[in-house]
């Protein structure tokens, strides 16, 4: 039998199997499922069992059939250049997609987690039934627009996709963990402390680590640097990335070490290696930390006081900035301190070659909340070049929503 013929054939096989005048399990009303919460179902049988199937759950055998078939789009789907399957296997392959629907998806007993996409579960291009026969359902755009093909619909949830609700992801802080690990950082890793709480006043953690960074690192991150290009630094507006400009009040240039738009920094074993050093300083795992931000200062320039924290972020997946690990990739020979003026008295750290600062941008007791005492300043460098790099600490992970394409 020819390719043509056996696409005539399986597609004139499913057309007959699903063919039904019934209009589908829809509701033909956008209010329908706020209707049904109210107790309309009951209430307004007539209608609503007619105009709100979906939602009160009054589809028959008929409309699941119709929304099985509009689901797969039977009369698109091209398998006819599928050479390595006989047409039983297409068949078999076929058959057990429309199992998956009709017995998984729709079905009146189904996971409560098809709830939220069983509507929006089709084959959105008429190759998706061939990628899944190639075995391409591991991509994860293939598998989000190819949902009945690769059997994947609840992963149309991003919850179900990227581990939950964001309420239901571990946070890497609790109340009074911020003073736990910074104790155990001046104890177990020769913190030098420029400021900690005392019995007598509740001061921030202000900690410096001399010769945390190797030569080595801080060169291929540098390349890095260099690879991916310097632009002027933008300044946040309102706790939003979104709001972001350049302006007078920051203007040394940055670059970036991370892994998103096809950088491979992160992945570099090198910097691996100074990443899993700062996990187990801070004892927070590294999908929470952000990319690192690569910093030059040359002289005259400088950044303003501002905070790490943003606001936007704290009801995201990410959660917001709870710690900043600051490093120090050059000598200075004068100026270009990080000061942190809110602080009576301000306290300022040095730049020097391979020393690593970390503070808290949140508040021990209550790490959701922003510790504004923490604001700091990088003040003009008057003679040579600072090198230096943010590594921002987020309160949950920061990777997956994004590689999984989970938007808040």
């Amino acid at each position: 039998m020819s390719v043509v013929k056996q696409f005539v054939y399986l597609a004139l096989a499913f057309t007959h199997m699903l063919s039904t005048s019934a209009s589908g399990c829809k509701d033909s009303n956008n209010d329908c499922n706020y209707w049904s919460t109210i107790g309309e179902c009951e209430q307004n049988p007539g209608y609503m069992h007619s105009n709100c199937k979906l939602s009160c759950n009054t589809c028959s055998a008929d409309d699941i059939n119709t929304t099985v078939k509009e689901a797969f789009g039977v009369d698109k789907q091209d398998v006819s250049k599928v050479w390595w399957m006989t047409l039983l296997d297409k068949q078999t392959f076929l058959d057990d997609i429309m199992s998956y629907l009709k017995d998984d998806v729709w079905a009146s007993h189904s996971h409560p987690r098809y709830a939220k996409t069983r509507s929006m579960c089709t084959n959105q291009n008429d190759m998706c039934t061939h990628w899944a026969m190639e075995g391409k359902c591991n991509e994860l755009d293939i598998m989000l627009s190819c949902g009945p093909a690769c059997k994947s619909c609840e992963v149309l949830d991003e919850n179900v996709r990227c581990g939950g609700t964001i309420d239901e992801l571990p946070n890497a802080a609790s109340a009074g963990s911020i003073n736990s690990m910074f104790k155990r950082i001046v104890s177990d890793f020769d913190g030098i402390v420029h400021s900690q709480p005392t019995p007598e006043a509740d001061e921030p953690w202000i900690v410096t680590i001399d010769n945390f960074i190797t030569d080595e690192e801080i060169d291929r991150i540098l390349q890095y640097g260099t690879s991916n290009g310097y632009q002027q630094s933008l300044e946040i507006f309102h706790g939003n990335h979104g709001d972001s400009k350049k302006t007078q009040a920051r203007t040394s240039a940055n670059s970036w070490c991370g892994y998103q738009f096809g950088d491979t920094c992160f992945d570099d074993l090198i910097v691996k290696g100074l990443l899993d050093r700062v996990s187990n300083v801070t004892t927070v795992p590294v999908p929470n930390f952000n990319e690192m931000q690569i910093l030059r200062y040359h002289p005259g320039q400088y950044y303003r006081t501002h905070g790490d924290y943003i606001e936007a972020d704290a009801t995201k997946r990410s959660g917001g900035r709870i710690l900043t690990f600051f490093f120090y990739f050059s000598d200075v020979l004068e100026g270009g301190e990080t000061e942190f003026p809110r602080l009576d008295p301000p306290i300022k750290v040095k730049p020097k070659k391979g020393r690593a600062l970390l503070w808290a941008n949140v508040k021990d007791g209550n790490p959701h909340i922003e510790d504004t005492r923490m604001w700091h300043q990088a003040l003009p460098v008057i003679d040579g070049v600072k090198h230096a790099a943010n590594l921002w600490i987020n309160m949950r992970d920061t990777r997956t929503p994004i590689d999984m394409k989970c938007y808040d």
